[in-house]
């Protein structure tokens, strides 16, 4: 794989869990409804998105989000996918 490929995939990958995260603190949300539903569905709409192979290539990438949460992301909820993000942390030498 190009390491051009491998930056768009990257960012694609990205750009919809943030826009996952962003979405579910705002909306009135299906709890039933995936994050790769979510995911998939702005893959589809994604006009950058362009050709089985690439298709393929973030389908696969997207997998790496259910590490990050310890699950499936077929079976983490979108509703609750805001969950997910970063807590704000102090600077440690604040802390001590």
């Amino acid at each position: 794989m190009s390491q051009k490929d491998t930056a768009f995939i990257y960012e694609k990958v990205f750009t919809y869990s943030d826009m996952a995260l962003e979405y579910s603190r705002q909306e009135t949300i299906d709890k039933d409804i995936s994050i790769k539903d979510f995911c998939m569905e702005q893959m589809k709409k994604d006009r950058e998105v362009q050709g089985d192979y690439i298709k393929g290539l973030i389908t696969s990438a997207l997998e790496m989000l259910g590490g990050i949460a310890a699950c499936d992301i077929d079976k983490l909820s979108f509703k609750y996918y805001w969950m997910e993000d970063d807590l704000p942390v102090e600077p440690l030498e604040r802390v001590i």
